[in-house]
């Protein structure tokens, strides 16, 4: 078995498409706020919390140069939004920050690199926080730069190792020369077969998580 060089950094995708902005404001690069912002929330109450903060506009360039989504903004923008009162008591926001300040600076480095590139862990309780954290150690992955380097895909798709081999051939541009409507290409064997000896993958509330065995 041939093992791939480190492929590129993931696309966000919904049942195996690729998610593109789904408004022209945000295909401008311009930002969703207010009323339309709550809109195109209500309208795709099916995606994922990185998928609608991606899909609103709110995006910036990471420390690799890939565009990633920008959280701390969308969030505010939705509280802002609703009009909700920043200095209210909320019992589980208090609940998650005093975690948060309990943990190691390893671990606390740990989260804050996952809710950067997987938004949903904003809306988990610490158990669920903690329960995902375990689930990255039983492969290796106990830091902020373990994680940033292994994370390669992510998708709730159900196909998800089929979606993820289509995605690797796609991103070494293999696609471009099998694009024709008689050719059948088994992506799920292509997965089992070929791919996933080099990954380990974890499935969470929905989703599952590819990381590359060899970072």
């Amino acid at each position: 078995m041939i093992s791939l060089p480190n492929p590129p950094i993931m696309t966000f995708t919904m049942d195996n498409q690729q998610l593109a902005p789904r408004s022209d404001l945000a295909t401008k690069q311009e930002r969703l706020v207010g009323d339309e912002l709550l809109a195109f929330i209500r309208g795709n109450e099916s995606m994922t919390k990185q998928q609608q903060c991606y899909g609103a506009g709110y995006i910036k360039t990471l420390k690799d140069g890939s565009i990633g989504c920008n959280y701390t903004d969308f969030y505010m923008a939705l509280i802002e939004a609703k009009g909700v009162d920043l200095d209210a008591s909320d019992t589980d926001d208090k609940e998650y920050d005093d975690w948060h300040d309990s943990l190691e600076d390893q671990d606390k480095d740990l989260i804050n690199e996952i809710q950067e590139r997987c938004g949903d862990f904003n809306d988990y309780t610490p158990e669920e926080c903690r329960e995902f954290m375990d689930e990255l150690s039983s492969i290796g992955i106990t830091t902020d730069s373990h994680f940033e380097d292994a994370l390669m895909y992510q998708t709730s798709s159900h196909n998800a190792g089929a979606e993820f081999a289509e995605h690797e051939a796609d991103s070494y541009g293999c696609t471009t020369f099998i694009d024709m409507p008689w050719v059948v290409i088994d992506w799920e064997a292509s997965w089992e077969r070929n791919l996933s000896h080099d990954y380990s993958i974890i499935e969470f509330k929905g989703v599952t998580y590819f990381f590359f065995a060899h970072f």
